[in-house]
């Protein structure tokens, strides 16, 4: 019994999203998806940026439907080094949630 009353206790406070200082925060998403930005277009080049940002904005919205192994394939056409195209899929990610309302 001592342990049932003393659980909810034992549970740290979920953040406050309006929180300014929190990570999770609306500022400081848009802070994160500027940054985002930014880099994606000073590593891949700002021309091959905006091709993968759009296919993965495209292929994102499709949501499950989507095989992974063909958005590698099509990313794979797009750019060598597949592995900074992860920035482009965090920025997708980002405004999704912002779109969202998340």
């Amino acid at each position: 019994d001592q342990i049932l009353t003393e659980l909810p206790n034992a549970v740290p406070p979920k953040p406050e999203s309006h929180d300014e200082f929190s990570p999770f925060s609306p500022l400081a998403r848009e802070k994160r998806i500027a940054l985002l930005k930014e880099e994606g277009k000073k590593v891949l080049g700002p021309d091959v940026f905006h091709h993968v940002y759009e296919y993965l904005k495209a292929a994102r919205q499709k949501g499950s439907q989507v095989n992974e192994a063909d958005v590698m394939c099509e990313l794979r056409k797009i750019t060598s080094n597949t592995r900074d195209c992860f920035i482009v899929d965090q920025l997708v990610f980002l405004e999704k949630q912002e779109n969202d309302g998340y």
